[in-house]
């Protein structure tokens, strides 16, 4: 907490008492402590960037996922702190830097972290208990644990009133029926599968915000389409409760969120590391599948050396778990589920390893010594029918 000397020229612009973000700390928290600091009831900061903001808005019309700059610029005067120290309280800046795939999806216009009106509001009480402080992973859809307290992040007061960040008529961090303090809410401790996949959801956040650009993300749902097609075609095997990739494009009025790209991701149990496989490196100047355009050397489209890749990758993964003569092993080297590649494994023994190898010219002398490994293991297993001649 921090305070203005009455000789400062900032002392009539600024908050009587002054509070400074903390690390990953969620701009509503700090809205809130800055209420709880100066004594004011919960939503009088925010009440006041509403009213002197210049900009014309309706009561309840507050985005505390993604705010307008306008508003933290007049959060930056009042705290005399820099906007990038509160932009940093958002998701914002991560956002931005993958904005640019809207220019290559003909459906969607804009790309958010989630929809505002999808957004319920949780928190976990240890935090709140400890150092009064919400933390910005809260806005990150599909969480339920508290990663630090390994608690679950409550959504209810004890009393079963909905948690509601601010209303005027009760102090900060309470609840606006009895009055409870968050701190007092619920410490529920989660299981190990909870806890397992929060890690997982955190994980493709993480992905996004530190490695993800424009072409990674359109890359991604691109692949992602043509995962859902081999399920459709048999070339894996199907799996229920999956969510059609197709269903993120409808009933979004152009709106792409990360909250349905992670959602698929959970939907169709992808890790990062098959998520990289598919997308291109970006130290090399190659240039997104959706483009379509020719390749300068070999006068094919991108759209189709991606595919090739893809085709690869598998062929080569498969000829491994038979080189090797374990499923589990080369799953776990790869980042797969064991049935996972059981599925490619049964389809490659039933179709001939040409659905998987599609461009026979740019392949490499190790995948061809493991061809050769391969012919000969099925030949001294007697088993040459169940595979087509590899010559």
């Amino acid at each position: 907490m921090e305070s203005i000397d009455f000789s400062d020229p900032a002392w009539q612009m600024t908050f009587p008492l002054l509070v400074v973000p903390r690390q990953e700390e969620w701009l509503a928290g700090l809205l809130l402590r800055c209420d709880e600091t100066n004594h004011w009831t919960a939503g009088t900061t925010m009440a006041h960037l509403l009213r002197t903001s210049q900009r014309p808005s309706r009561a309840g019309s507050f985005n505390i996922i993604d705010p307008p700059l306008v508003y933290l610029k007049c959060l930056s005067e009042a705290l005399a702190i820099p906007i990038p120290s509160l932009v940093a309280t958002t998701y914002q800046s991560e956002v931005k830097r993958l904005s640019g795939v809207v220019d290559q999806l003909h459906w969607a216009h804009e790309l958010l972290l989630q929809a505002h009106s999808s957004f319920r509001f949780s928190l976990c009480p240890a935090c709140v208990a400890d150092q009064r402080i919400l933390t910005r992973s809260l806005i990150l859809p599909h969480l339920t644990t508290c990663q630090k307290h390994h608690l679950v992040l409550q959504t209810l007061c004890r009393c079963g009133a909905s948690l509601r960040l601010f209303h005027r008529e009760v102090p900060p961090f309470t609840c606006w029926i009895c009055g409870l303090d968050w701190s007092a809410l619920p410490r529920i401790n989660v299981s190990q599968d909870e806890m397992a996949l929060d890690q997982r959801v955190l994980s493709y956040y993480e992905f996004f915000f530190s490695q993800g650009t424009p072409q990674l993300l359109v890359s991604l749902l691109r692949n992602l389409e043509e995962y859902e097609m081999e399920f459709r075609k048999g070339i894996l095997l199907p799996s229920k409760g999956k969510r059609p990739v197709s269903a993120i494009r409808h009933h979004t009025n152009g709106i792409l969120t990360l909250e349905k790209v992670v959602s698929l991701l959970i939907d169709w149990n992808l890790s990062i590391h098959e998520i990289m496989t598919w997308v291109p490196d970006p130290k090399e100047k190659t240039r997104t599948s959706l483009e379509y355009t020719e390749s300068q050397d070999a006068g094919v489209s991108q759209a189709q050396e991606e595919s090739h890749r893809v085709a690869w990758f598998k062929f080569k993964v498969v000829l491994e778990s038979f080189t090797s003569n374990s499923v589990d092993e080369t799953a776990r080297k790869y980042g797969f589920f064991a049935k996972q590649l059981s599925s490619w494994r049964t389809y490659f023994l039933e179709q001939g390893y040409k659905v998987f190898q599609t461009d026979l010219t740019k392949r490499e002398r190790e995948l061809e010594k493991q061809v050769a490994k391969l012919e000969h293991m099925l030949s001294e297993k007697r088993e040459p029918s169940r595979i087509k001649r590899m010559s």
